[in-house]
C-alpha cells in the first residue's frame, strides 16, 4: 500500500466512469469523459510493443488489467485517492463482515442482513 505526502496537494483524475478498449494492435486506452460527457478516444495509459506481447505478460493479461484497472477506478467513485491508498475499501469490507457477525440470528435472517452477506459474498468471492 502507497501512502501519500499530504503536504503536496492533489490533482482531480478523470471523472468516472471509465471504460476501455484494447486493441489487438497494441493500444491500451483506458476512456473518461471530458466536461461534456463524451467520451473521446485518445488517452493512452499503455503503448505495447506488438512483438513484445508475451515476453513479460500476455496480451490476455494486459486486457485484464485494463478491465481491473477501469473497474476499480469506477467502483471507487466518489473515494479519494488518498482514502484508497490507505486501504479504505479493504476496511469497509472487513467492518462489514464484522458488523454482520455481530448481528444477532434475527437481524442476519433480515432483509438488511441478506443485503449484507449478499454484499459480502459479492466482496470476497465467496458464497452468500
Amino acid at each position: 500500500m502507497t501512502h501519500t505526502d499530504d503536504t503536496k496537494p492533489t490533482i482531480s483524475h478523470f471523472p468516472e466512469p471509465w471504460t476501455y478498449d484494447f486493441s489487438p494492435y497494441g493500444i491500451v486506452d483506458i476512456i473518461a469523459p471530458d466536461t461534456t460527457g463524451e467520451y473521446p478516444k485518445g488517452l493512452y495509459v499503455a503503448e505495447i510493443d506488438v512483438a513484445a506481447v508475451g515476453c513479460f505478460i500476455s496480451h490476455e493479461q494486459h486486457e485484464a488489467n485494463a478491465r481491473r484497472i477501469c473497474a476499480a477506478v469506477n467502483a471507487c467513485k466518489g473515494m479519494s485517492t488518498e482514502a484508497l491508498e490507505q486501504g479504505a475499501v479493504l476496511q469497509l469490507a472487513e467492518a462489514l463482515e464484522d458488523l454482520y457477525n455481530w448481528l444477532t440470528p434475527d437481524w442476519q435472517q433480515s432483509s438488511l442482513g441478506d443485503t449484507a452477506r449478499a454484499a459480502i459474498a459479492k466482496a470476497t468471492g465467496r458464497a452468500a
